[in-house]
């Protein structure tokens, strides 16, 4: 038995023709939305399109347009090969049997020289507004979205300090503390956007930080058998610490800390305030 398809109903009093929204270009794929759905037989051929791109500082140059689709209000063409995302890229359409058309059968017009949105995706540009602020032991680095993500979304931020050593990994929180500095120094913090394509280039702040970190008096910690010592530190102290493993903690930080000894003697607990000495402003 043949199945009988839907007829396609066109409105007999519709004279207005179907608009070109919005061209745009991504790698291969060229996509022209028009304002409402066209006729799924007005497929005009590649023949009725021209491509030109103009690379970055370079001359321009034809494209081929190897295949021509229509899907609800799109029209797609799919050029020979890709456009970078710095490519200029316009299109021509010209007139072809079948035209483009409505489903009342009205025809789009024609055009030359259109400029086409280039969405082909590339690394972010570098994040904005990038700002530190100095606690002791820590900066606290904050910026604001990349103004280009590169058509594809940002999956991380990383960060180096004083442009040596690796880079780490940040996450997508737009703030973050790094930790354990010295005080009474100054640095260099840059940052830079990761999208699905790469990274982007990184913006740079230098940060100061405070001079009067208060080195706290050695604490002796009894050792363990197995020769370990422990601590606990609440979530309002921001520590540098270090142990030499002979029983001797160190800090300079600022805030509350509680140390223990390892659970056998949990009895033994120190509670240290450590106060930020005062800047002297005449030196």
């Amino acid at each position: 038995m043949t199945a009988l398809l839907a007829p396609v109903l066109r409105a007999q009093d519709d004279t207005t023709p179907p608009t070109l929204v919005k061209p745009s270009i991504d790698n291969w794929t060229m996509l022209l939305s028009y304002s409402e759905d066209l006729d799924s037989e007005s497929i005009p051929p590649a023949s009725a399109f021209a491509v030109m791109v103009t690379p970055q500082g370079g001359a321009e140059a034809s494209r081929t347009v190897d295949r021509v689709d229509l899907v609800s209000n799109y029209v797609v063409l799919n050029l020979s090969t890709r456009v970078a995302w710095t490519d200029d890229v316009t299109l021509s359409c010209f007139g072809s049997v079948p035209p483009v058309r409505d489903l009342a059968g009205n025809p789009a017009a024609t055009f030359t020289g259109l400029s086409v949105v280039n969405q082909t995706p590339h690394a972010p540009s570098a994040p904005q507004n990038l700002s530190a602020s100095p606690g002791v032991t820590t900066v606290t680095l904050s910026r604001e979205w990349p103004s280009d993500s590169g058509y594809s979304a940002i999956k991380s931020y990383e960060y180096r300090v004083d442009g040596t050593g690796g880079r780490h990994g940040a996450g997508t929180d737009l703030t973050e503390t790094v930790r354990c500095l010295e005080n009474d120094a100054s640095y260099v913090f840059e940052v830079r956007a990761v999208n699905y394509v790469g990274a982007g280039p990184a913006a740079t702040v230098r940060c100061e930080l405070m001079a009067g970190g208060v080195e706290l008096e050695t604490i002796e910690i009894p050792l363990e058998a197995n020769g370990q010592t422990s601590w606990f530190v609440d979530e309002a102290f921001t520590p540098a610490l270090t142990t030499d493993f002979l029983g001797s903690v160190h800090c300079v930080a600022s805030g509350n800390a509680m140390f223990t000894e390892s659970a056998f003697d949990l009895a033994h607990r120190i509670f240290t305030t450590l106060p930020v000495a005062p800047v002297d402003e005449s030196l």
